[in-house]
């Protein structure tokens, strides 16, 4: 199983212990494991619930996937705009 991030063929044991570690609660679980959702031309997209997750990690959250060529290869201005307004968006609580 290849486990680059465009590359990753179930995501479920590296995130939870990415958000672990990132979020200091090894009792961090799953409530409902990433399952797939449609679209995503240049991404991966998966809902998940956890269970004893701090209270803004409760609802059901979404992991957006995106293959890494596409972000630091790709020289199309629209996937460089989109990265950006991407991770402005996730600074600031939104769009």
């Amino acid at each position: 199983m290849r486990t680059s991030v465009g590359g990753v063929a179930d995501p479920a044991r590296p995130l939870l212990e990415h958000l672990r570690a990132t979020l200091g609660e090894p009792r961090l679980g799953f409530a409902e494991a990433p399952a797939p959702l449609a679209g995503g031309f240049d991404t991966r997209i998966y809902t998940f619930r956890l269970t004893d997750a701090p209270p803004e990690f409760s609802p059901r959250l979404v992991l957006r996937l995106v293959r890494h060529h596409l972000v630091f290869d790709d020289p199309s201005p629209f996937v460089a705009a989109a990265t950006r307004w991407l991770d402005r968006a996730n600074r600031t609580g939104g769009a």
